[in-house]
């Protein structure tokens, strides 16, 4: 990844907007940027398209293809905010079917 393309030089509530992300000019103070993720596998075996983002979302490396022991960080920040709303989160995918997002 080229990072002087998207990763912002300057940080914080007022961060730039490299080319990649200046369309967001609009909407930036309402976007965080998170970047320079590393994931600690632990040992457990990296799993090609599969590791990183449950890693990431989860805090815990799955040991195998679709395991998923521990709520995302979505899930338990739903849980805490969702309060006696109807619907807790919202889910959307492009394709319309979540199934193959998991």
């Amino acid at each position: 990844m080229d990072k002087s393309v998207f990763v912002p030089k300057k940080t914080g509530a007022d961060y730039d907007l490299p080319p990649q992300i200046e369309s967001w000019s609009d909407i930036q103070k309402h976007v965080n940027v998170f970047t320079n993720y590393n994931v600690l596998t632990d040992g457990k075996p990296s799993i090609c398209h599969f590791s990183g983002w449950v890693a990431i979302r989860t805090g815990v490396a799955p040991a195998v293809r679709g395991s998923l022991t521990d709520p995302s960080l979505d899930v338990l920040v739903a849980d805490a905010i969702s309060g006696a709303s109807r619907f807790r989160a919202i889910d959307c995918a492009a394709t319309g079917s979540l199934k193959g997002h998991l």
